[in-house]
């Protein structure tokens, strides 16, 4: 997998949930390499309510961004739990509402997507988007390590830099 800048690879070539995927490569020396992994999920809609857990999800150090795009709605919170829980709400425009953050600090957390569906709707569609930078070291080296514990499974693409692939994780049997 390469681009102008970077070649990579990851292992294990077909990951189940709860495996650390290991994506190494050889960038630019000393260079900035945008590591993303998203994926969407179809969220079932309840008395006009939508919610999407997830569990003990790693956050690593900063800088990061999360960005949850949900469709079919009429807002989205984002609530996450370290110690307490925190909410944040966005509303919609023309049905979409776009939660983003940055920087956010190194933990384990809880997490909750959730909020009012548009009338009529049986499902909300969110993209779910994660943002990691890291450096390629002096010789243009560079590894990153994603535990998949808190995905679901099923597909979801991975790209470094401009270079992107689709994975599918297994179920955890």
């Amino acid at each position: 997998m390469q681009n102008a800048e970077s070649s990579w690879d990851f292992s294990p070539s077909q990951p189940v949930v709860g495996d650390v995927l290991k994506i190494n490569g050889k960038n630019i020396p000393k260079s900035e390499v945008n590591i993303v992994i998203s994926f969407e999920k179809d969220v079932p809609v309840k008395d006009g309510m939508y919610e999407y857990i997830f569990n003990n999800v790693d956050i690593p150090s900063p800088p990061n961004r999360y960005t949850v795009t949900a469709k079919n709605v009429e807002n989205v919170k984002f609530s996450v739990k370290l110690l307490f829980w925190f909410t944040r709400k966005r509303k919609s425009s023309s049905g979409v509402a776009v939660f983003e953050d940055s920087n956010v600090p190194p933990g384990t957390y809880d997490t909750k997507i959730h909020g009012k569906a548009n009338s009529g709707e049986s499902s909300v569609r969110l993209n779910i988007q994660a943002l990691q930078k890291i450096k390629a070291d002096s010789d243009g080296n560079f590894s990153f390590s994603y535990d998949t514990s808190a995905l679901p499974p099923g597909d979801f693409t991975l790209k470094v830099n401009d270079s992107a692939v689709n994975v599918t994780l297994y179920p955890n049997k």
